[in-house]
C-alpha cells in the first residue's frame, strides 16, 4: 500500500475511490458516474484560485517560481509576448493574484495555523490502499502532514466565504467535510500504520480581511463520517459490479411547502 509523490493530474487520472467520489456516492451514484467514470467537470474560476492558493501556501516557493501576474489584454501581441516570455507559468491578473495572497496571509496571520506551517515536512503526498471488505481500490491526498514522537497531524485547506466557527459548521454538514476527515484519518493509517491523532480544518475567507480559523471534529462527527463512507464503498461496490448507477427516483412526488416558510409575512 503506497504513499507516492505524484503530480495532482496523475493522482486524479487513477481510477481508485477517493473522498470527492465517496460524497458523490453519497448524493446519488449517477453523479458520481458522470463527474469522475465520464469525467464530465465544469472548468471554474474558483478551483485555479484554489490550486493557487494551495501552492502558495503550502509551497511558497514553487508558487513565486510558477505564478506571475498580468492585466495585459489576452488579445493582444503585448500579451502574447508576455505568454512566451512566461513559458509555463501560471498567469493571474492582479485582482486574483490579491486574492491569493491574502488568503496565504490571512492564514498565517492566525497565530496556531503560521505556526503549522512553519515546519510542514509533508505536503500534499498521495496515499492509495485496498479496502478489503468492500473489495474497493482507494485514495486520498491530504494538503499536509505534520508528524512527531507525540502525535500525527493532518491539515486541510479550505476556501469558504464565512471562517466563523457556527457558519463553517454548516459548511462541514453541507459539503461532507466530516466525510473527508474520516476518509484521510483511515487512508493515512491504513498506509503508513499510524492513527491520525489530529485531523485540523484551516478555513480562510476569499475577501478581505481574510479572516482564518482552525477547527477539528469531534469524534462523534468522525464516527458518522466513516460510517457513511462505508456505506458509500457498499454503493459503489454493487453498482460498479451491476453497471447501474441510479439517479432521482421516477416516482411521483409530493411537495409540502419547506419548514422555515411562513404565511403570514
Amino acid at each position: 500500500m503506497p504513499k507516492l509523490n505524484i503530480t495532482s493530474a496523475e493522482y486524479h487520472a487513477n481510477p481508485a475511490l477517493g473522498s470527492s467520489g465517496i460524497r458523490l456516492l453519497r448524493q446519488r451514484p449517477s453523479l458520481f458516474k458522470c463527474r469522475i467514470l465520464d469525467g464530465v467537470t465544469e472548468q471554474k474560476r474558483c478551483f485555479d484560485l484554489g490550486t493557487a492558493f494551495h501552492a502558495a501556501v503550502l509551497e511558497p516557493d514553487a508558487f513565486a517560481k510558477n505564478y506571475t501576474v498580468s492585466d495585459l489584454d489576452k488579445r493582444t501581441k503585448e500579451y502574447k509576448a508576455f505568454v512566451a516570455d512566461n513559458a509555463g507559468k501560471n498567469i493571474l491578473n492582479a485582482n486574483d493574484y490579491a486574492i491569493v495572497t491574502g488568503m496565504r496571509d490571512g492564514v498565517l496571520r492566525n497565530a496556531t495555523a503560521a505556526k503549522l506551517f512553519a515546519k510542514l515536512p509533508e505536503v500534499e503526498m498521495s496515499y492509495f490502499w485496498k479496502e478489503k471488505d468492500a473489495n474497493v481500490d482507494c485514495k486520498c491526498r491530504p494538503d499536509a502532514l505534520l508528524e512527531n514522537k507525540e502525535r500525527l497531524i493532518a491539515i486541510d485547506l479550505k476556501s469558504t466565504r464565512d471562517a466563523s466557527a457556527r457558519a463553517f459548521q454548516k459548511s462541514v454538514a453541507q459539503y461532507g467535510y466530516h466525510i473527508q476527515a474520516a476518509w484521510y484519518s483511515h487512508g493515512i493509517e491504513a498506509v503508513g500504520g499510524r492513527a491520525v491523532d489530529l485531523f485540523l480544518f484551516i478555513a480562510v475567507e476569499p475577501e478581505p480581511p481574510f479572516d482564518c480559523g482552525v477547527y477539528y471534529l469531534s469524534e462523534d462527527a468522525l464516527d458518522i463520517g466513516w460510517r457513511e463512507c462505508q456505506n458509500a464503498m457498499q454503493v459503489f461496490a454493487e453498482c460498479n459490479k451491476n453497471n447501474l448507477w441510479p439517479g432521482l427516483p421516477s416516482d411521483l412526488t409530493e411537495l409540502p411547502l419547506p419548514e422555515w416558510y411562513n404565511c403570514e409575512e
